[in-house]
């Protein structure tokens, strides 16, 4: 949706599953005076023009969810953009910025200090490792669900039997006892998705963020990613 010069599409491609996903959380500076999603949105309105959020940089899924949030409740927030999830951290730790969207395996040694504070978790569940985060949906926002995965795709020609040998054998490797151990260090949960069901998850996340995509005008170039 933001680089239109890719030399492929979607259709060329087709979905073998799921491995993996790590779910984000919104994050805000300690010394902010808000503790949720409800209250950031009251402060917010408060401070017109003084907010802003970063991201790791233009189109990443970071940028995307917190760019949905402002602008479905008008907050008005500027978009900093940088180039690592680490650099979105020093940010918040230096009252930069007031907010962003960082991954929960990247967060919590941040959060485990007291440098960082998080409002929300953005999945459908609370995450295990932070039992006293609520979500989104339990504040009032159930259409901010935002995670990263990691997907197998094959060219889109590739038979079927082909395509479920493959993801029979992709969850065999994420669930054995080696694969589930280094995952479980990283803070990432095993998620496998068979080809079918994630066709279609990946369709109601095309469909959230071209919106946004539309709205702002965003565009990205394959030299902007790899910088």
């Amino acid at each position: 949706m933001i680089m239109p010069n890719l030399p492929y599409k979607m259709s060329d491609l087709k979905p073998i599953g799921k491995m993996m996903s790590a779910v984000y959380l919104v994050l805000a500076d300690r010394t902010l005076p808000v503790k949720t999603l409800p209250e950031l949105i009251a402060y917010s309105k408060k401070n017109p023009g003084k907010m802003a959020y970063a991201s790791p940089g233009i189109g990443t899924v970071n940028h995307l969810a917190m760019e949905l949030f402002n602008l479905q409740n008008q907050l008005g927030m500027q978009h900093i953009p940088f180039t690592s999830e680490l650099q979105v951290m020093n940010a918040l730790m230096g009252s930069h910025i007031q907010a962003g969207a960082v991954t929960v395996p990247f967060s919590l040694k941040f959060l485990q200090a007291n440098q960082v504070k998080a409002l929300a978790v953005l999945g459908e569940k609370r995450d295990p490792l932070l039992p006293d985060v609520s979500t989104s949906a339990e504040q009032g926002f159930p259409d901010m669900v935002a995670s990263i995965y990691n997907v197998l795709f094959a060219p889109a020609k590739t038979p079927m039997e082909q395509v479920n040998r493959i993801n029979a054998a992709m969850a065999q490797a994420v669930r054995s006892e080696h694969g589930a151990a280094g995952l479980a260090r990283m803070g990432i949960e095993p998620e496998i998705v068979p080809a079918d069901r994630f066709a279609a998850m990946v369709k109601a996340d095309w469909e959230r963020y071209r919106s946004i995509v539309q709205t702002t005008g965003f565009k990205a170039t394959l030299q902007d990613q790899f910088k």
